[in-house]
């Protein structure tokens, strides 16, 4: 399953991502790796390609929250 970063880690890694000279404003995309960056901050298992940021521990959010639950759920079965 793909973990996702808590909103206050997305917001971080955008504003850096935005200082950055291969920070395609127009698009939000990053001229290195090509992704759109709203979407690659999201995810706990991504990485700049310039080592700006990188991996990070799963957040507490929604998506999380109920993947947990639905694997709690499972195991009890």
């Amino acid at each position: 399953m793909l973990k996702t970063v808590s909103q206050e880690v997305k917001i971080e890694r955008l504003n850096i991502c935005q200082t950055c000279d291969n920070f395609r404003q127009n698009t939000k995309t990053c001229k290195k790796c090509g992704c759109y960056m709203p979407a690659k901050a999201t995810f706990a298992t991504s990485a700049c390609p310039k080592g700006f940021w990188g991996k990070e521990a799963p957040g507490k959010d929604l998506i999380n929250t109920l993947e947990e639950m639905i694997l709690e759920s499972w195991n009890k079965q």
